[in-house]
């Protein structure tokens, strides 16, 4: 499942620089708090965070041997490829990709760790600095109009939004819905917001229980990896 190259081979053979950020979405008070992400070469503790990103995980960088990099979580460290706990959650990420979120969802069927993983891929040929990854996770059609860009979050998928402003600085926020898809479109939100011309962003709308869908953003700033916590 798991395969590497040595560093050595790595610093050699290519530059390829790699990296991923974990978030847990509507976690559970009850699901684990952290865990370990193994990526075939090292354990890497990290903290299962709610609507936050966790730490920035640097991956194995250069060429891989069979062009693609699996990477998993487990309850426990893990040393050797071999060690890694059957069933435990993981995906595999062809070699081409630099940058991932890790999106968590609970999964209470998983024995080894209760959750499931979606990667979702925010190279620059896919997210570019300034623009958002918006992800509905409601039924409801979502209308925004963020500063200079208007667009539509389709209900259960995702779209990138175009940077609201040239240059850092705040704007008007509007979302508008349409409650399962049809009839009149109703308001949500309207608000002032920062835009931050440097920063991926990530945003969701969720459902709220109520009428109404909840909306939120988390801001990415960074312009390459770095080691530790980034905001």
């Amino acid at each position: 499942m798991f395969t590497y190259l040595p560093l050595s081979a790595q610093q050699a053979n290519g530059e390829v620089k790699r990296s991923c950020r974990i978030l847990f979405l509507n976690k559970p008070a009850d699901a684990p708090k952290e865990a370990y992400l193994y990526d075939g070469k090292t354990s890497h503790k990290v903290l299962l965070p709610s609507r936050n990103f966790s730490q920035i995980v640097e991956l194995p960088s250069g060429p891989l041997p069979d062009g693609k990099l699996t990477i998993g979580l487990s309850p426990t460290e893990v040393n050797e490829p071999e060690d890694f706990p059957s069933g435990a959650p993981s995906v595999t990420l062809p070699d081409t990709t630099t940058d991932v979120y890790l999106l968590l969802a609970y999964n209470p069927s998983n024995q080894v760790l209760p959750v499931a993983i979606r990667p979702i891929n925010i190279d620059d040929s896919k997210l570019k600095p300034g623009e958002t990854l918006w992800i509905n996770l409601t039924n409801h059609k979502v209308a925004a109009k963020l500063g200079e860009a208007q667009f539509f979050i389709p209900p259960m998928k995702q779209t990138v939004g175009p940077p609201p402003l040239k240059e850092s600085g705040y704007y008007k926020a509007q979302f508008i819905y349409q409650r399962e898809g049809k009839g009149d479109f109703l308001p949500i939100m309207r608000k002032s917001w920062w835009f931050d011309a440097t920063s991926k962003n990530l945003g969701f709308v969720v459902g709220s229980g109520g009428r109404l869908p909840k909306i939120f953003t988390l801001r990415d700033r960074r312009s390459q990896v770095t080691n530790g916590a980034s905001n």
